[in-house]
């Protein structure tokens, strides 16, 4: 009864480990003024990403219309949003998103 018992949990245990695989990031969205919004993305592979805008072929910020607008660029790109939270004093919103 306890090796079987030990087998459930080990099975369990690298379950849980398995659906851990993947690439993460954060998209930070916010509003500069009154302009359009702006997106930075953190892929957790430097130090300060907080100058790490989308651009476009042209190298040029992407301004977008909505936040929702900027989350479904990168679903276009391959992302998954898998969670957000919503900074009042800042007015932010940081999406993370993730690439199988």
């Amino acid at each position: 009864m306890k090796i079987l018992l030990f087998a459930l949990l080990l099975l369990g245990t690298t379950a849980a480990h398995a659906q851990n695989t993947g690439k993460y990031c954060e998209v930070r969205v916010y509003r500069p003024g009154f302009d359009k919004y702006t997106a930075s993305v953190n892929y957790g592979d430097k130090g300060d990403n907080s100058n790490n805008f989308i651009k476009d072929k042209d190298g040029e910020k992407i301004k977008f219309p909505t936040r929702i607008s900027a989350v479904n660029y990168m679903t276009a790109q391959g992302w998954v949003l898998a969670s957000s939270d919503y900074n009042p004093h800042t007015n932010e919103t940081h999406f993370y998103m993730k690439k199988e």
